[in-house]
């Protein structure tokens, strides 16, 4: 009685508040969404700290104010930028003023994709069906929708918004025709494999249709599945593109079976780790060109994408270093001394121009 009598002289009367226009006006309309309960909590974010203050005099200095608290507390960059994309939201669905469309976005720094391996991946699988088999999970539900997002690489949202009709099993191994969020269909349809259809015959099985919570099941694979500590889950996304690109498949063909609208996200999240053909590159490179250079006890090969232009200063240094070359000294290939006892004129700067003609 206390809680309903709270709630009642919060959001009924008074003014406008921003909890008040969160709670009873804007998340009922986004309660469709996949990422409903995400979008919540990024909500309650903003009304524990600017919940009592009327929705139409928060101003932009404010928001900035918060988001600078956040990352005093050590909130995640991406969080509040998250976060600040959630309320500018808000007030677009209100119709009102937004204060947060000037603010630029924190910078993300960025990591290397992690390819998870499939050994990992098969080790999860197995604890995960031994705890259904001993009953220390209820379900297979978990192990299920693990297994969709490690074989089909597509987007935890898009799993938990297919339903079983989007599954057509009259065509090889199947096909998944993959909902957007606005409640229509991807262009073209994801070809199943071997191991993505098992996945969705589980998913049949167990009954694991419908949304989750994603904290939960990253708890559930790392207490009970022995997921990696550190790991993030969506790694499993960035595996299946890199792996389907290091084996040569297009670009625009990793990206159509991602879901991604635009090529440059496919290139700059899924150009290969150990890309074939740049490696390709670097070979030719090493033999049009070798430069031996001397490091440690012996000489190694260094390939540079400049030559050393014709320059008097140049030739004179080379024929010092034939003369003042003596047994044990290493030298570079261009007469240059590395790590010799002799000394070098400081003052020397050769010329360098770069291999295509252009200007020095």
């Amino acid at each position: 009685m206390g809680r309903a009598l709270a709630f009642a002289r919060r959001f009924v009367g008074g003014p406008r508040t921003l909890a008040r226009a969160a709670e009873t006006e804007y998340l009922p309309t986004v309660m469709h969404l996949a990422s409903f309960v995400s979008r919540r909590s990024e909500v309650r974010a903003w009304i524990d700290a600017l919940g009592d203050r009327p929705i139409d005099q928060i101003r932009k200095v404010d928001v900035l104010a918060v988001r600078a608290a956040w990352v005093r507390d050590g909130a995640a960059p991406k969080t509040c930028n998250n976060r600040v994309a959630t309320l500018h939201h808000l007030f677009d669905t209100l119709d009102l003023e937004s204060p947060v469309t000037r603010i630029k976005p924190l910078r993300v720094p960025r990591t290397p994709p992690t390819v998870v391996p499939a050994a990992v991946i098969e080790a999860v699988d197995q604890r995960l069906a031994a705890a259904y088999r001993t009953g220390r999970l209820r379900t297979e539900r978990t192990r299920a929708r693990f297994l969709v997002l490690a074989t089909t690489g597509r987007r935890p949202s898009e799993v938990m918004r297919a339903v079983p009709a989007d599954l057509d099993w009259s065509r090889g191994q199947g096909i998944w025709r993959v909902r957007d969020g606005k409640g229509g269909y991807t262009p073209g349809a994801l070809a199943l494999t071997a191991s993505s259809s098992a996945a969705w015959r589980l998913v049949e099985a167990a009954g694991a249709w419908g949304r989750w919570r994603q904290g939960a099941l990253v708890r559930t694979l790392r207490a009970v599945g022995g997921w990696p500590a550190g790991l993030r889950v969506y790694a499993l996304r960035h595996s299946v593109g890199i792996t389907m690109s290091e084996a040569g498949i297009d670009l625009a063909d990793v990206g159509a079976a991602l879901g991604h609208t635009s090529a440059d996200m496919t290139r700059s999240h899924y150009v290969p780790v150990s890309n074939p053909r740049l490696a390709r590159a670097a070979e030719a490179l090493e033999a049009a060109r070798p430069i031996r250079v001397a490091a440690g006890g012996g000489a190694h090969q260094l390939a540079l994408p400049f030559e050393a232009a014709a320059d008097p200063r140049l030739a004179a240094v080379r024929g010092r270093d034939r003369i003042a070359k003596a047994p044990g000294t290493q030298t570079q290939a261009l007469g240059i001394g590395i790590g010799g006892s002799r000394a070098v004129d400081p003052d020397y700067r050769p010329t360098l121009r770069l291999a295509t003609g252009g200007r020095r």
